[in-house]
Protein backbone atom coordinates (compact mmCIF):
# COMPACT_ATOMS: atom_id res chain seq x y z
CA UNK A 1 0.00 0.00 0.00
CA UNK A 2 1.58 3.20 -1.21
CA UNK A 3 0.18 6.59 -0.13
CA UNK A 4 0.56 8.85 -3.10
CA UNK A 5 0.81 11.92 -0.50
CA UNK A 6 4.11 11.04 -0.31
CA UNK A 7 5.37 9.58 -3.22
CA UNK A 8 4.52 12.68 -5.89
CA UNK A 9 5.54 15.18 -2.90
CA UNK A 10 8.55 16.54 -4.83
CA UNK A 11 8.04 15.36 -8.41
CA UNK A 12 5.64 14.22 -10.11
CA UNK A 13 7.31 10.41 -11.26
CA UNK A 14 7.84 7.93 -9.42
CA UNK A 15 9.89 5.01 -10.30
CA UNK A 16 11.66 2.39 -7.78
CA UNK A 17 11.93 -1.80 -7.38
CA UNK A 18 9.76 -2.25 -4.31
CA UNK A 19 9.66 -5.42 -2.31
CA UNK A 20 6.56 -7.82 -1.62
CA UNK A 21 5.69 -8.04 1.42
CA UNK A 22 2.71 -9.79 3.55
CA UNK A 23 0.76 -12.66 1.97
CA UNK A 24 1.98 -15.20 0.17
CA UNK A 25 4.77 -13.67 -2.34
CA UNK A 26 7.93 -12.68 -2.15
CA UNK A 27 10.56 -10.88 -4.35
CA UNK A 28 10.44 -7.47 -5.59
CA UNK A 29 8.10 -5.34 -8.24
CA UNK A 30 9.64 -2.56 -10.23
CA UNK A 31 7.16 0.25 -10.48
CA UNK A 32 6.68 3.61 -12.53
CA UNK A 33 4.16 6.31 -11.71
CA UNK A 34 3.44 9.68 -13.36
CA UNK A 35 0.85 12.02 -11.93
CA UNK A 36 -1.14 14.24 -14.82
CA UNK A 37 -3.35 17.19 -14.09
CA UNK A 38 -6.65 17.65 -15.82
CA UNK A 39 -8.30 20.48 -16.45
CA UNK A 40 -11.91 20.05 -14.64
CA UNK A 41 -14.60 22.57 -15.03
CA UNK A 42 -17.27 22.17 -12.38
CA UNK A 43 -20.53 22.93 -12.36
CA UNK A 44 -21.39 26.10 -10.16
CA UNK A 45 -23.20 24.04 -7.00
CA UNK A 46 -19.70 22.76 -6.79
CA UNK A 47 -17.82 25.99 -6.27
CA UNK A 48 -19.54 27.89 -3.67
CA UNK A 49 -18.25 28.38 0.27
CA UNK A 50 -17.95 25.88 2.44
CA UNK A 51 -19.45 27.68 5.55
CA UNK A 52 -22.79 29.73 5.00
CA UNK A 53 -26.59 30.17 6.34
CA UNK A 54 -29.39 27.84 4.53
CA UNK A 55 -32.80 29.88 4.01
CA UNK A 56 -35.96 28.32 3.55
CA UNK A 57 -38.88 29.82 2.63
CA UNK A 58 -41.61 29.87 5.94
CA UNK A 59 -44.19 27.68 4.24
CA UNK A 60 -44.02 24.05 2.58
CA UNK A 61 -46.40 21.53 1.27
CA UNK A 62 -46.49 18.15 0.44
CA UNK A 63 -47.73 15.70 -2.18
CA UNK A 64 -51.46 14.66 -3.01
CA UNK A 65 -49.92 10.93 -2.04
CA UNK A 66 -48.50 12.34 1.30
CA UNK A 67 -50.77 9.85 3.38
CA UNK A 68 -52.74 12.34 5.97
CA UNK A 69 -51.49 11.05 9.44
CA UNK A 70 -48.17 12.31 8.09
CA UNK A 71 -49.68 15.60 7.21
CA UNK A 72 -50.47 16.42 10.37
CA UNK A 73 -46.77 16.24 12.10
CA UNK A 74 -45.09 19.32 12.41
CA UNK A 75 -41.38 20.14 10.56
CA UNK A 76 -37.98 20.25 12.18
CA UNK A 77 -35.13 21.47 9.88
CA UNK A 78 -31.76 20.59 11.09
CA UNK A 79 -28.23 21.07 10.05
CA UNK A 80 -25.23 19.78 12.22
CA UNK A 81 -25.34 23.72 13.75
CA UNK A 82 -29.35 24.88 13.73
CA UNK A 83 -32.78 23.75 13.93
CA UNK A 84 -35.75 25.25 12.80
CA UNK A 85 -39.56 24.20 13.11
CA UNK A 86 -42.67 24.62 10.79
CA UNK A 87 -46.01 23.48 12.32
CA UNK A 88 -49.24 22.38 10.24
CA UNK A 89 -51.24 25.00 8.30
CA UNK A 90 -55.29 25.26 7.96
CA UNK A 91 -54.81 26.02 4.37
CA UNK A 92 -52.83 22.73 3.85
CA UNK A 93 -49.21 22.07 4.26
CA UNK A 94 -46.98 23.46 6.98
CA UNK A 95 -45.87 27.40 7.45
CA UNK A 96 -43.36 29.37 10.18
CA UNK A 97 -45.92 30.57 12.71
CA UNK A 98 -44.19 34.07 12.49
CA UNK A 99 -44.42 33.90 8.94
CA UNK A 100 -40.25 34.16 8.82
CA UNK A 101 -38.10 32.26 6.86
CA UNK A 102 -35.95 29.50 8.58
CA UNK A 103 -32.15 30.79 8.79
CA UNK A 104 -29.56 27.66 9.53
CA UNK A 105 -25.73 27.83 10.35
CA UNK A 106 -24.39 25.60 7.95
CA UNK A 107 -20.42 24.77 8.41
CA UNK A 108 -18.79 21.66 6.15
CA UNK A 109 -21.49 22.24 3.98
CA UNK A 110 -20.35 19.56 1.25
CA UNK A 111 -20.19 16.68 3.66
CA UNK A 112 -23.49 17.10 5.29
CA UNK A 113 -27.54 17.51 4.38
CA UNK A 114 -30.15 19.00 5.90
CA UNK A 115 -31.87 16.66 7.62
CA UNK A 116 -36.13 17.13 7.63
CA UNK A 117 -37.90 15.24 10.64
CA UNK A 118 -41.62 14.70 9.96
CA UNK A 119 -42.46 15.04 13.97
CA UNK A 120 -45.42 13.38 15.78
CA UNK A 121 -46.95 14.11 18.86
CA UNK A 122 -47.64 11.06 21.40
CA UNK A 123 -47.34 10.20 24.85
CA UNK A 124 -43.58 9.91 26.19
CA UNK A 125 -41.07 11.26 23.69
CA UNK A 126 -42.45 12.62 20.09
CA UNK A 127 -41.85 10.07 17.16
CA UNK A 128 -40.05 10.41 13.63
CA UNK A 129 -42.26 8.00 11.41
CA UNK A 130 -41.47 9.79 8.38
CA UNK A 131 -37.97 12.24 6.89
CA UNK A 132 -36.42 13.87 3.75
CA UNK A 133 -32.99 15.06 3.46
CA UNK A 134 -31.24 17.64 1.22
CA UNK A 135 -27.62 17.76 0.43
CA UNK A 136 -26.20 20.72 0.39
CA UNK A 137 -23.93 20.36 -2.36
CA UNK A 138 -26.89 20.02 -4.92
CA UNK A 139 -27.81 23.84 -4.12
CA UNK A 140 -25.57 27.15 -5.61
CA UNK A 141 -25.02 30.05 -3.58
CA UNK A 142 -27.15 33.24 -4.02
CA UNK A 143 -29.93 31.31 -5.76
CA UNK A 144 -33.42 30.78 -4.97
CA UNK A 145 -34.27 27.08 -5.65
CA UNK A 146 -37.82 24.66 -5.67
CA UNK A 147 -36.75 21.55 -5.08
CA UNK A 148 -38.68 18.43 -4.66
CA UNK A 149 -37.75 15.62 -1.83
CA UNK A 150 -39.06 12.52 -1.46
CA UNK A 151 -40.44 11.70 1.97
CA UNK A 152 -39.34 8.24 3.12
CA UNK A 153 -41.15 6.31 6.37
CA UNK A 154 -38.52 5.54 9.09
CA UNK A 155 -38.01 2.37 10.59
CA UNK A 156 -35.85 0.31 12.95
CA UNK A 157 -35.86 2.93 15.63
CA UNK A 158 -33.66 5.93 14.11
CA UNK A 159 -31.21 3.84 11.65
CA UNK A 160 -32.71 4.40 8.90
CA UNK A 161 -32.34 8.51 9.32
CA UNK A 162 -28.82 7.50 10.60
CA UNK A 163 -27.65 6.14 7.19
CA UNK A 164 -29.73 8.60 5.32
CA UNK A 165 -28.22 11.69 7.30
CA UNK A 166 -23.93 10.08 6.19
CA UNK A 167 -25.08 8.61 3.12
CA UNK A 168 -25.77 10.71 0.35
CA UNK A 169 -27.44 7.86 -1.60
CA UNK A 170 -31.35 9.11 -1.52
CA UNK A 171 -33.11 5.29 -1.60
CA UNK A 172 -32.89 4.93 2.63
CA UNK A 173 -36.67 3.46 3.30
CA UNK A 174 -40.00 3.04 1.47
CA UNK A 175 -40.86 7.06 -0.24
CA UNK A 176 -44.02 7.35 0.54
CA UNK A 177 -44.43 11.36 -0.92
CA UNK A 178 -42.75 14.41 -1.73
CA UNK A 179 -42.04 17.91 -0.27
CA UNK A 180 -41.76 21.03 -1.96
CA UNK A 181 -39.40 23.50 -0.56
CA UNK A 182 -37.70 26.96 -1.68
CA UNK A 183 -34.32 27.52 -0.22
CA UNK A 184 -30.88 29.80 -1.12
CA UNK A 185 -28.17 29.47 0.53
CA UNK A 186 -26.28 32.61 2.03
CA UNK A 187 -22.53 32.08 1.57
CA UNK A 188 -20.13 32.95 4.27
CA UNK A 189 -20.45 34.15 8.05
CA UNK A 190 -23.51 35.22 9.99
CA UNK A 191 -25.12 36.34 13.15
CA UNK A 192 -26.40 32.24 13.06
CA UNK A 193 -22.80 31.22 13.67
CA UNK A 194 -22.21 32.70 16.85
CA UNK A 195 -22.91 30.17 18.92
CA UNK A 196 -20.44 28.20 17.31
CA UNK A 197 -17.74 30.54 18.66
CA UNK A 198 -18.23 29.31 21.98
CA UNK A 199 -16.93 25.90 21.57
CA UNK A 200 -14.35 26.90 18.59
CA UNK A 201 -11.52 29.52 19.36
CA UNK A 202 -10.91 30.55 15.89
CA UNK A 203 -14.69 30.98 14.93
CA UNK A 204 -14.81 33.27 17.95
CA UNK A 205 -11.73 35.25 16.87
CA UNK A 206 -13.50 35.70 13.35
CA UNK A 207 -16.79 36.47 14.57
CA UNK A 208 -14.93 39.39 16.45
CA UNK A 209 -13.61 41.00 13.72
CA UNK A 210 -16.76 40.91 11.45
CA UNK A 211 -18.44 42.19 14.81
CA UNK A 212 -16.39 45.18 15.00
CA UNK A 213 -16.32 45.53 10.87
CA UNK A 214 -20.39 45.85 11.19
CA UNK A 215 -19.91 48.53 14.09
CA UNK A 216 -18.04 50.78 12.67
CA UNK A 217 -19.61 50.91 9.31
CA UNK A 218 -22.45 51.94 11.78
CA UNK A 219 -20.14 54.17 13.11
CA UNK A 220 -19.63 55.95 9.75
CA UNK A 221 -22.81 55.68 8.82
CA UNK A 222 -24.65 57.60 12.16
CA UNK A 223 -21.44 60.08 11.56
CA UNK A 224 -23.14 60.30 7.77
CA UNK A 225 -26.27 61.64 9.28
CA UNK A 226 -25.67 63.62 12.08
CA UNK A 227 -23.42 66.12 9.75
CA UNK A 228 -26.83 66.09 7.07
CA UNK A 229 -28.93 67.02 10.02
CA UNK A 230 -26.31 69.48 11.15
CA UNK A 231 -26.69 71.01 7.65
CA UNK A 232 -30.43 71.07 7.07
CA UNK A 233 -30.91 72.17 11.13
CA UNK A 234 -28.33 75.58 9.95
CA UNK A 235 -29.95 76.24 7.61
CA UNK A 236 -32.85 76.93 9.08
CA UNK A 237 -31.63 78.27 12.24
CA UNK A 238 -32.87 81.97 10.70
CA UNK A 239 -36.43 81.41 10.64
CA UNK A 240 -36.25 79.21 13.77
CA UNK A 241 -35.05 82.28 15.09
CA UNK A 242 -37.61 84.43 14.57
CA UNK A 243 -40.62 82.09 15.94
CA UNK A 244 -38.53 81.67 19.06
CA UNK A 245 -40.63 83.52 21.18
CA UNK A 246 -43.99 82.41 20.45
CA UNK A 247 -42.67 78.86 21.15
CA UNK A 248 -41.40 79.56 24.63
CA UNK A 249 -44.56 80.01 26.27
CA UNK A 250 -46.24 76.58 24.58
CA UNK A 251 -42.73 74.85 25.82
CA UNK A 252 -42.69 76.24 29.09
CA UNK A 253 -46.49 74.88 29.69
CA UNK A 254 -46.08 71.48 28.24
CA UNK A 255 -42.35 71.53 29.84
CA UNK A 256 -44.22 69.92 33.22
CA UNK A 257 -46.06 67.21 31.35
CA UNK A 258 -43.32 66.17 29.03
CA UNK A 259 -40.26 66.29 31.70
CA UNK A 260 -41.07 63.06 33.08
CA UNK A 261 -41.67 61.09 30.08
CA UNK A 262 -38.58 62.23 28.31
CA UNK A 263 -36.63 61.47 31.25
CA UNK A 264 -38.22 57.62 31.81
CA UNK A 265 -37.72 57.35 27.82
CA UNK A 266 -34.33 58.50 27.73
CA UNK A 267 -33.11 56.39 30.40
CA UNK A 268 -34.74 53.65 28.86
CA UNK A 269 -33.48 54.58 25.68
CA UNK A 270 -29.49 54.39 26.80
CA UNK A 271 -29.84 50.98 28.72
CA UNK A 272 -31.26 49.54 24.98
CA UNK A 273 -28.22 51.08 23.39
CA UNK A 274 -25.93 50.06 26.30
CA UNK A 275 -27.14 46.68 25.39
CA UNK A 276 -26.83 46.86 22.13
CA UNK A 277 -23.41 48.25 21.71
CA UNK A 278 -22.30 46.18 24.82
CA UNK A 279 -19.77 43.83 22.60
CA UNK A 280 -18.65 47.15 20.42
CA UNK A 281 -17.78 48.95 24.05
CA UNK A 282 -15.85 45.97 25.48
CA UNK A 283 -13.68 45.68 22.21
CA UNK A 284 -12.89 49.12 22.93
CA UNK A 285 -12.00 48.84 26.37
CA UNK A 286 -15.05 51.11 27.73
CA UNK A 287 -17.91 50.35 29.54
CA UNK A 288 -17.12 47.26 31.93
CA UNK A 289 -14.30 46.40 30.06
CA UNK A 290 -12.42 49.72 31.10
CA UNK A 291 -10.95 48.51 34.15
CA UNK A 292 -8.20 45.94 33.85
CA UNK A 293 -9.40 43.73 36.93
CA UNK A 294 -12.26 42.97 34.73
CA UNK A 295 -10.31 42.43 31.13
CA UNK A 296 -7.91 39.99 33.15
CA UNK A 297 -10.67 38.12 34.05
CA UNK A 298 -12.17 37.44 30.76
CA UNK A 299 -8.81 36.75 29.23
CA UNK A 300 -8.44 34.30 32.31
CA UNK A 301 -11.82 32.70 31.62
CA UNK A 302 -11.20 32.15 27.88
CA UNK A 303 -7.70 30.84 27.88
CA UNK A 304 -9.47 28.37 30.74
CA UNK A 305 -12.20 27.36 28.74
CA UNK A 306 -10.05 26.75 25.61
CA UNK A 307 -7.51 24.25 27.67
CA UNK A 308 -11.27 22.64 29.02
CA UNK A 309 -11.95 22.21 25.04
CA UNK A 310 -8.82 20.84 24.41
CA UNK A 311 -7.96 18.44 26.99
CA UNK A 312 -11.41 17.25 26.16
CA UNK A 313 -10.51 16.79 22.60
CA UNK A 314 -7.83 14.45 23.83
CA UNK A 315 -9.90 12.19 26.00
CA UNK A 316 -12.96 12.04 23.26
CA UNK A 317 -9.73 11.16 20.86
CA UNK A 318 -8.55 8.37 23.09
CA UNK A 319 -11.67 6.47 22.59
CA UNK A 320 -13.28 7.30 19.09
CA UNK A 321 -11.13 6.83 15.71
CA UNK A 322 -11.09 9.41 13.23
CA UNK A 323 -9.53 9.67 9.97
CA UNK A 324 -6.94 12.17 9.33
CA UNK A 325 -8.31 15.15 7.43
CA UNK A 326 -5.55 15.84 4.30
CA UNK A 327 -7.35 16.93 2.20
CA UNK A 328 -7.77 14.45 -1.30
CA UNK A 329 -6.04 11.49 -0.90
CA UNK A 330 -5.44 8.27 -2.59
CA UNK A 331 -3.48 5.14 -2.40
CA UNK A 332 -2.48 2.60 -5.03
Amino acid sequence: MLPLRDLFKHNSQFSDSLPLVGGIGYGRMRLALTFRSVQLQLPKRLLGWDVGTLEINPTAKGSSDLPEEFASCRLVFRTLYGKGKMAPSREGGWAQKQGKPVRLAVKKRYASCLLIQLRKRVLGPDQTPAFATLWLKEIPDNEEVQITLPVRKNGDGDKVIAHARQNASMDHGEQIGTLDLTVRLWPGLSGYHKHLADHDKNMADVMEVLDYAEGSQESSKELLEDESEYDTSSSSSSSDDEDEGDSTADAGSNSSKSGGLAKKDGVGREFKDFRKRKGELHRKHRGLMQWKAARQVAWVGRGVENTAGKVGDKVKGAFKHESRETGIEKEV
